[in-house]
């Protein structure tokens, strides 16, 4: 996976953007939600990477690793967690920790967790 960045730290135009961590999109309401993010998006100026994950990773721990590992997402304006749809919790405890140790931005979890 390549993300490139220009020198302002913005992705493809000039217009920042939003990351949106998932699990299976396929679902209608999963689908819908991420329509949604891109429609908001648009409305208020920002771009959208999508990262959407398959419940069956058949990675090894060191390749989900490295895998999270190249998001930059010390990069990111906002990122958007939707940590519900992540039934492998090994997976999500990886890129939660990812974000606490890289992210510089806003994070808004979606979580069903009190």
């Amino acid at each position: 996976m390549t993300v490139c960045f220009s020198e302002r730290d913005h992705m493809i135009n000039s217009l920042k953007t939003i990351a949106f961590f998932s699990c299976d999109i396929i679902a209608s309401y999963r689908s819908v939600f991420c329509k949604n993010i891109n429609l908001a998006a648009k409305k208020y100026g920002y771009n959208v990477v999508h990262f959407s994950f398959v419940r069956s990773m058949c990675f090894s721990p060191e390749e989900r690793h490295r895998f999270i590992e190249m998001i930059p997402t010390d990069k990111f304006a906002g990122i958007i967690f939707d940590e519900e749809s992540f039934h492998y919790n090994e997976l999500s405890s990886i890129i939660k920790e990812h974000f606490k140790n890289n992210a510089k931005c806003p994070i808004i979890s979606i979580s069903i967790t009190l």
